[in-house]
């Protein structure tokens, strides 16, 4: 089931809000902001093949699959880095690529 519009926005509503807290806060224990809620089981996420060395971490691979439908490919660029470093994060491009490899997951 698809969640509402009211819900999706809300949804954005309470990231932004944990990316300003963030921002403001100047922290560097980024990992709180981003839930942990996947929208794939840990079994279906191992069963996609991808070759990205991100989609091999298992954190990030986690904060991806958290991050996925949630929060814009810059949003997400910018609480990845903040969370485990520019040096170990996605670069926006590459998140694109893999929520897209996502949402081909999903739809079968």
């Amino acid at each position: 089931m698809r969640p509402s519009r009211n819900q999706q926005i809300n949804r954005a509503l309470s990231l932004l809000d944990r990316v300003i807290a963030l921002i403001e806060a100047d922290d560097q224990a980024a990992g709180e902001a981003i839930g942990r809620e996947p929208v794939l089981s840990a079994q279906d996420a191992e069963q996609i093949k991808c070759r990205s060395p991100y989609w091999k971490d298992e954190e990030i691979r986690a904060a991806i699959l958290s991050l996925y439908g949630r929060a814009s490919t810059t949003e997400a660029a910018a609480l990845l880095a903040s969370e485990f470093g520019a040096e170990r994060a996605p670069s926006r491009s590459i998140l694109a690529r893999l929520f897209a490899m996502i949402a081909r997951e999903k739809q079968g």
